[in-house]
């Protein structure tokens, strides 16, 4: 972990009809992580968890294990699959894709799309 100080421009001062920013100091820290290493495999379905969620954005990693399968279904917003580990099989309307480590795909809102592992894999999404 890091620790850094971050300032930040926050409410407008005014001097002589000119505007000046007052900083504000927050000391936080600062955590590289692996994604791929933040979730697990396991036997008898695929595994999600949220890693990050801020109202309307959250940020979810799944696991699948070869055969799992997430069934056919549509979101109301969009959201960006990317593949971290292995490779994972997507139906996207009515097109089969196959994402391999780093590659990414966008799924827009209301489109049905289905996934599964013929391989194990684990992605990110964000929605």
């Amino acid at each position: 972990m890091t620790n850094v100080i971050v300032s930040l421009n926050s409410r407008p001062e005014f001097c002589r009809g000119r505007s000046l920013w007052a900083t504000e100091t927050i000391s936080m820290k600062i955590e590289k992580i692996v994604l791929a290493d933040q979730i697990d495999y396991r036997d008898g379905g695929f595994i999600n968890k949220v890693i990050f969620n801020r109202g309307d954005f959250k940020i979810f990693l799944f696991a699948l294990k070869a055969g799992q399968e997430i069934k056919p279904h549509s979101t109301p917003v969009d959201a960006f699959l990317t593949i971290l580990e292995g490779e994972g099989f997507i139906t996207l309307g009515e097109e089969n894709i196959v994402l391999k480590a780093g590659e990414s795909i966008h799924l827009p809102k209301d489109i049905l799309h289905f996934v599964r592992a013929d391989k194990n894999f684990k992605m990110m999404l964000i929605k």
